[in-house]
C-alpha cells in the first residue's frame, strides 16, 4: 500500500513454493516534499513457506495391485514394489502396513516400498488363499502430514503338496458267489 507501506499480495494463487521459493523486492519510499523530495531504497527478501498441498500419490497402475505367491514359499521373498511420489518439494515419504497383517506374514520397507514375505510358514492355500493388506504412504510435513492408502491383494497359489498314495489291501472273492 503506497500510503501505509504495508506489503500486499495481489494474487495469492500465484504463490507456489514448488516453482519459486524466494522473492527479492526493491522498495523505494519518498517523502513527497515539494522542493527537495528525499527517498530511500531497500531490498526486501521474502521466503515462501511450503504448504503441504498434496498427499503422496500411489502409482495409478498399482491401485488394484495383486501379488501372487506359492504356498510354502520360504521367508524373506520379495513380492513386489509399492511405488509412490509426493508433488510437494522436499517431502520424504514412508510406507507402512496398517491393516490385514495381524499375523506378521508380510513386511514393507518403510523407505522404498519394497513389499515382501517374512513368514512363509503361515501361507497355506487350503486355509486362506487370499490376503488383503492396507498400505499407507505418508509424507513427513511437520505441520500437516498427509497420507494415502491402497489395498493390496496377495493371492496364495496352490502347491501340489501331497503325493497320492495307494493303500495295499488284500481281498478275497469266492469262485461261485451266490
Amino acid at each position: 500500500d503506497k500510503y501505509s507501506g504495508t506489503l500486499l499480495i495481489n494474487d495469492a494463487q500465484n504463490l507456489d513454493y514448488e516453482s519459486t521459493k524466494h522473492y527479492t523486492l526493491q522498495v523505494v519510499v519518498s517523502d513527497n516534499h515539494k522542493n527537495d523530495p528525499l527517498e530511500a531504497a531497500a531490498l526486501i527478501n521474502i521466503d515462501v513457506t511450503d504448504a503441504n498441498e498434496y498427499a503422496p500419490r500411489i502409482n495409478p497402475e498399482l491401485e488394484d495391485q495383486v501379488f501372487f505367491i506359492m504356498e510354502n514359499t520360504s521367508a524373506e521373498s520379495i513380492l513386489g514394489l509399492v511405488e509412490a511420489m509426493d508433488e510437494d518439494d522436499e517431502q520424504l515419504i514412508t510406507y507402512s502396513i496398517t491393516d490385514g497383517n495381524e499375523e506378521g506374514i508380510f513386511h514393507i520397507n518403510p523407505e522404498n516400498g519394497l513389499f515382501s514375505l517374512i513368514n512363509g510358514s503361515l501361507l497355506d492355500y487350503e486355509s486362506d488363499s487370499l490376503h488383503v493388506v492396507t498400505v499407507a504412504v505418508s509424507d513427513d510435513h511437520e505441520g500437516n502430514p498427509l497420507q494415502t492408502t491402497v489395498q493390496i491383494q496377495i493371492r496364495v497359489l496352490d502347491e501340489n503338496e501331497y503325493k497320492p498314495a495307494i493303500i495295499s489291501r488284500q481281498f478275497e472273492i469266492s469262485e461261485n458267489p451266490e
